[in-house]
């Protein structure tokens, strides 16, 4: 969260009295500016539930669950009916911390105070960028040596084939196998589990939302499908997924978005107090994230070579 500074905190860096007053007030409107500033292209929060982390909170707990058992018809006064269950598997994610920091030195500090003008608001909102991108790759392709996996890189996730490379087939091809990925989720489960989402490389996105899915008709592939496939909600465009499959293909990927299926997990940024060192005043910060966890892998599922 933003800090509160004594103004004597910065006498070592021999500032004047109005000088350390006038550099204590501006590093507290950059720190509210940047926690304000919002990145739109980083946008997995959007597509990922986000379970945010408390302080200290490391090493998470989760299980990945399974469904297991039927009912059946009551034969007599039968006491002994089938129990159906959860079967899963205890996982423990360990978050990972990262970090950056930023510096003004004492000659922009006297500089601004002349001019009245903001001190190192563009290098404190670039530390703020930094951070929201590391945490995008992280969300979708995660960090398998540190153990964290991202969206499009489960590695329980079933994958289907599509019918071929899209850019050569005809809209109703390209209909069919996305209608083939939504039903194989629905067979696997027993109609049980549905996707809500569906995540597209750029490339394949733009060639549904532009081609028509008949000649001299305005209602594009992208239209049609949304319209006709009742389970899919919401079709986006994420431009890691090209070339994320098996053997450099390309991916899809399509999941229910809701927190008991799938959630990112982060610690968000936060700004420590400055520290001077010589003539420089140096901000560390810091963030934490434990990728993407997965706890109903059959509610996800990819589908390459489109």
């Amino acid at each position: 969260m933003p800090f509160k500074l004594n103004p004597h905190f910065f006498d070592s860096m021999h500032l004047d009295a109005a000088e350390s007053i006038f550099y204590a007030g501006q590093l507290e409107t950059v720190s509210a500016g940047v926690y304000e500033e919002r990145f739109a292209e980083y946008d997995w929060r959007t597509l990922i539930p986000t379970r945010l982390l408390a302080p200290g909170e490391d090493d998470i707990k989760y299980r990945r669950y399974t469904g297991v058992g039927v009912a059946q018809f009551i034969v007599a006064y039968a006491d002994d009916l089938p129990r159906v269950d959860l079967a899963g598997a205890e996982t423990i994610v360990s978050a990972k911390d990262i970090g950056d920091s930023y510096g003004v030195s004492l000659k922009e500090v006297r500089r601004a105070a002349m001019v009245g003008t903001n001190v190192s608001a563009a290098k404190a909102i670039m530390a703020r960028r930094a951070m929201e991108q590391k945490l995008q790759q992280v969300a979708e392709t995660g960090s398998p040596e540190r153990g964290l996996y991202g969206l499009i890189n489960q590695p329980n996730v079933t994958i289907a084939a599509a019918g071929g490379t899209w850019a050569t087939r005809t809209p109703a091809q390209i209909v069919a196998d996305v209608n083939a990925l939504v039903q194989g989720m629905r067979d696997d489960t027993k109609r049980i589990e549905s996707p809500t989402d569906l995540l597209l490389p750029d490339a394949q996105y733009t060639l549904l939302a532009t081609t028509p899915y008949q000649a001299g008709l305005e209602t594009t592939i992208l239209d049609f499908i949304l319209k006709t496939n009742r389970y899919l909600r919401n079709i986006t465009a994420w431009d890691s997924l090209k070339g994320a499959g098996a053997g450099g293909t390309n991916r899809i990927v399509a999941y229910r978005k809701a927190p008991d299926v799938l959630e990112g997990l982060v610690r968000e940024f936060e700004e420590l107090g400055p520290q001077v060192r010589n003539l420089e005043t140096v901000t560390n910060c810091i963030a934490a994230t434990g990728g993407v966890i997965v706890s109903l892998p059959m509610a996800v599922r990819y589908m390459d070579g489109v």
